[in-house]
């Protein structure tokens, strides 16, 4: 090998490397921004957050272009989650009813709390609007529309969101999360 194919080369695993410690450093950066975040936290980039009022879990993933805001409520994650891409959490709501006034000067300060609970498959696509919970174990399939709580280890999609089918029977349950508890 030459001389100068040598030195590129070196220097570019010097760049990749520099490369790799750059994006670990935003990663922590940008997950030092939030209300709250557990340990071993990966999200992917583009996107847009109200870091304030954003709790997270440990082992969570969140998928590229992801849009969570809430102004006045919080949004609440859980531990073992994963988000596929694009998934919208939106915490707010406007008023509609003000006679003379514009919608979109008229934002709710009671926007209530989104909670994620642990060991949720967030599909990509997803949209859950203000004020649901959805029960520990759950998924909810690519592009669904969540408007209200979905109950544990439940499996909904569509639009609005409808249940497919629970995910375990009651005795499933109770094995699945003593094994889990081990």
């Amino acid at each position: 090998m030459s001389v100068k194919k040598s030195f590129v080369r070196t220097l570019g695993k010097m760049f990749y490397k520099m490369g790799i410690l750059i994006n670990h450093c935003r990663d922590v950066y940008k997950n030092s921004q939030f209300k709250e975040v557990g340990k071993n936290v990966s999200i992917a980039e583009g996107g847009i957050f109200t870091y304030h009022t954003i709790s997270i879990g440990s082992d969570v993933f969140i998928g590229a272009n992801a849009i969570m805001q809430s102004r006045h409520g919080r949004i609440i994650i859980g531990n073992h989650v994963a988000f596929g891409p694009c998934v919208h959490i939106f915490g707010g709501n406007h008023e509609i009813n003000e006679v003379g006034k514009y919608m979109k000067s008229l934002s709710s300060h009671d926007d209530g709390e989104v909670v994620i609970e642990d060991d949720c498959w967030i599909g990509s696509n997803v949209t859950i609007l203000r004020g649901v919970r959805i029960g520990k174990g759950s998924v909810i399939g690519a592009g669904a529309v969540v408007s209200k709580d979905v109950p544990p280890y439940s499996v909904y999609t569509g639009v609005p969101d409808v249940k497919i089918r629970r995910r375990f029977t009651d005795e499933q349950i109770a094995l699945h999360e003593s094994l889990l508890e081990k």
